[in-house]
């Protein structure tokens, strides 16, 4: 048990011979373990922290029913809005996470497929588990950020951890910004450690793999990072 631990804290000095290994034969648990606990303590510091006030306030001046609230209403809203707010981090790692890492895995099975390779779904998902350490490396730092703030800002918390060019560029529009915000040391590590796996998984050549796992990342980024909230973006302004 120990020694696959000391191989998956390797895997972040040495992902070319750690993580084909850890693929190979399918030690996932530490991973996985790894990214819910940190993705917890992730939800939990920003949940504990987030100016639920100013949420609340907003959502229900919104409505037109700030006017009408008393205070203690207001408070009672307030107070229920930290406690969701609470909860749904810390389920967000300890269950969004491991689901997250199930829709990766099926990517690359079915990757796989299409590319006349094959994977079995418990590669692909040890190859899913072990992609997601620099992600968790990222929870864990931006939780501890989050330590420093008493009150956190919705806007606040995306940059809790610059880790993207959004960091380096303010002067870009919205759109570009959410380009550059979707470029993040953290995804592309992931991305790179997610295309060894997969070629672990696939017994295809490393660059081969990384070229796919950064495709991936691309089309994800391309999706949900960008074209999906620049949609919503764009019928919240109508």
């Amino acid at each position: 048990m120990w020694k696959s631990l000391r191989k998956t804290l390797i895997a972040y000095v040495d992902p070319v011979g750690q993580v084909p290994q850890l693929v190979s034969s399918r030690q996932w648990g530490w991973a996985l373990i790894w990214l819910c606990l940190a993705g917890a303590f992730f939800g939990f510091m920003v949940g504990d922290r987030v100016d639920t006030r100013r949420v609340v306030t907003a959502k229900m001046a919104k409505e037109g029913s700030l006017a009408k609230a008393s205070e203690r209403e207001l408070s009672e809203a307030i107070q229920q809005e930290q406690r969701v707010t609470l909860v749904a981090g810390v389920a967000k790692g300890l269950l969004g996470m491991p689901v997250f890492v199930f829709f990766i895995a099926v990517a690359l099975k079915v990757l796989a497929w299409l590319l006349g390779r094959k994977a079995l779904i418990a590669d692909t998902w040890s190859a899913a588990c072990v992609a997601m350490l620099p992600v968790a490396l990222s929870f864990l730092l931006a939780g501890l950020a989050a330590t420093t703030y008493e009150a956190l800002t919705p806007a606040q918390i995306p940059q809790l951890l610059p880790s993207s060019l959004a960091a380096l560029i303010s002067d870009a529009g919205p759109k570009l910004m959410r380009v550059w915000s979707a470029v993040d040391i953290f995804a592309v590590w992931a991305a790179v450690l997610l295309g060894l796996g997969f070629a672990a998984a696939s017994h295809m050549k490393r660059s081969a793999g990384v070229a796919y796992g950064l495709l991936l990342w691309v089309l994800y980024s391309a999706t949900f990072q960008i074209g999906l909230p620049g949609l919503m973006a764009a019928q919240g302004g109508r």
